[in-house]
């Protein structure tokens, strides 16, 4: 007995241990320099400025880009965008804070579910796990972007960790518990996402299937809990029915192509292995442990389940006319798990060596990326504190735990944030809307003093996020007068334009496109001292 209450006493220290330092390191890596590249530098904006929007309309049921209805996607990731401006203040950290946040969940709900296991290294494999979603390429990318799949991908992953849950849980209450969040989590997907966020569904009746569990699973239990997913989505529905819009929305909503990028049904395969590494090379030294031990994944209800959900949502997308690599993301999670858990049995004896010999390629990786950043960028401490935290990082995953798969992770991850940093040092050159809003602010010209003619891009939802405020909408034809007017933003084919119009400028001023000439036509500012009209006279 005393044995048997020692042996759990350390498990549980190791337990928090792995706990803690997975924290500490996801914590810094994903929420370090995240405010550091504009929200031009490499990103998807206009969530940003959506976002924005709802704080200036105040209008938290049919969202807003530009001052237009929104009707690509449910409102539930701008809203939280929205919800982080009023903490951080309207900027890029705070824009990009939610999908970090999410992104650090599902790592730690990852970690959690791979410990439940029943195998001796159960541990191991859920630090190696969480550490291998951390570092793959896509999902790190994408916990410092604007878009909402990180979220969606969070609740999508949560729903089916919970059901599972659910599923094995022995008491009724527990049960009842795990089914109850599982369905809250697919009702705030849907608020994400919209229908797509029901996938799971097919999976975990898929499971039940093939498990033949249906009495384990209490069926009437579960479709009962499932009246949180009502709860959960009806409230908004209503609140959308009701608004004074509703009939625009619905319009604009029949009249919508969202998704136009269709490929062939090879398109994943390669983009899987860029976006899944290093994972999806381990995932190719593992498939043959994972084979040969096929009948322990039959047996193994936990793991059974995890390849289902792998198997059905990998083929149901492949099937989806539209295509685009973020539709991976879902399966990233069990794709972690069943990856590190053959990985840590096939390469242990190159991990041997890799955790006898860590200093090197740490001291490499931590030691050349900030020269590199420095000679390019300039002397700044960023570099200097990734260096410091990735050699605690791999350090603790050789020295300490003996990982070599958490140690591979940790290289990738803190060579992720170089690039980052890398990036982040871009931000003059690639930013030139910003340099526009320098230059109007430079000059004290409001928003309504600006006016954007015929341009490129979404220039004026981006200068609205620079403001913290809508401009006039953009004109496209019927140019005329306006009083107030300081500045006219044009591309530079249509400066005459303007000029016959407004007349001369006081001052103009070319603002170059980072792409060059073919980036698009480069923008002009005509500057105005006086009113146009009272030029003219």
């Amino acid at each position: 007995m005393l044995n048997a209450d020692t042996g759990r006493i350390k498990n549980s220290l190791i337990c928090a241990k792995s706990f803690a330092c997975l924290l500490a390191f996801s914590c810094f890596f994903l929420f370090f320099n995240l405010g550091g590249r504009t929200i031009e530098n490499n990103d998807y904006p206009h969530f940003a400025e959506i976002g924005r929007e709802i704080l200036e309309t105040g209008d938290w049921v049919i969202m807003h880009s530009g001052g237009d209805i929104y009707v690509d996607k449910p409102p539930l990731h701008t809203i939280l965008i929205a919800l982080s401006y009023k903490l951080f203040g309207v900027n890029a950290f705070a824009a990009r804070f939610p999908s970090a946040l999410f992104g650090l969940l599902v790592v730690l709900a990852t970690f959690f579910f791979s410990m439940r296991m029943c195998d001796r290294e159960s541990m191991k494999t859920g630090f190696s796990a969480a550490m291998l979603l951390l570092s793959s390429y896509g999902f790190f990318i994408l916990t410092r972007r604007f878009r909402n799949d990180i979220v969606y991908s969070t609740f999508f992953s949560l729903t089916l960790f919970l059901f599972y849950e659910g599923y094995a849980a022995k008491s009724s209450r527990r049960k009842a518990l795990c089914y109850s969040t599982g369905w809250l989590s697919m009702g705030l997907a849907a608020l994400v996402k919209g229908p797509a966020a029901l996938l799971p569904i097919g999976i975990m009746l898929a499971f039940l299937l093939v498990q033949r569990g249906w009495r384990q699973a209490r069926m009437k239990l579960f479709f009962l809990s499932g009246m949180t997913f009502v709860a959960t989505v009806l409230p908004y529905l209503v609140a959308l029915v009701a608004h004074k819009d509703f009939d625009t929305f619905i319009y604009l909503l029949q009249h919508k192509t969202i998704m136009r990028r269709h490929a062939g049904m090879l398109y994943y395969i390669p983009v899987f292995f860029a976006k899944f590494f290093p994972g999806s090379l381990l995932a190719v030294i593992a498939a043959p442990f994972v084979w040969k031990n096929r009948s322990e994944l039959r047996s193994d209800p936990r793991k059974l389940f995890l390849l289902l959900w792998i198997g059905m949502y990998l083929f149901l997308i492949h099937c989806i006319p539209a295509k685009v690599f973020r539709y991976l993301l879902p399966a990233f999670a069990p794709l972690a798990i069943l990856t590190a858990w053959g990985a840590d049995q096939t390469l242990s004896r190159i991990y041997d060596v890799i955790v006898t010999w860590w200093k090197i390629p740490a001291s490499v990786l931590c030691l050349g990326f900030p020269f590199v950043i420095w000679l390019k960028a300039g002397f700044s401490l960023a570099p200097l504190m990734v260096s410091c935290a990735g050699l605690v990082m791999l350090g603790v995953a050789a020295s300490s735990m003996k990982n070599g798969t958490a140690f591979m992770c940790a290289l990738c991850v803190c060579s992720l944030l170089f690039v980052d940093l890398l990036q982040t040092a871009r931000n003059e050159r690639v930013s030139d809307v910003q340099r526009l809003y320098t230059m109007l602010h430079e000059r004290n010209i409001k928003p309504d003093e600006v006016l954007i003619y015929k341009t490129t891009g979404r220039l004026g939802h981006l200068l609205a996020f620079y403001y913290n405020r809508l401009l006039k909408p953009e004109i496209n034809d019927n140019l005329q007068v306006q009083a107030r007017v300081k500045a006219v933003v044009t591309d530079a084919d249509n400066t005459h334009e303007v000029i016959d119009v407004f007349g001369a400028a006081a001052e103009s001023s070319e603002l170059k496109n980072h792409k060059g000439s073919e980036g698009g036509a480069d923008h002009v500012v005509l500057f105005y001292t006086a009113p146009p009209h009272a030029q003219q006279e």
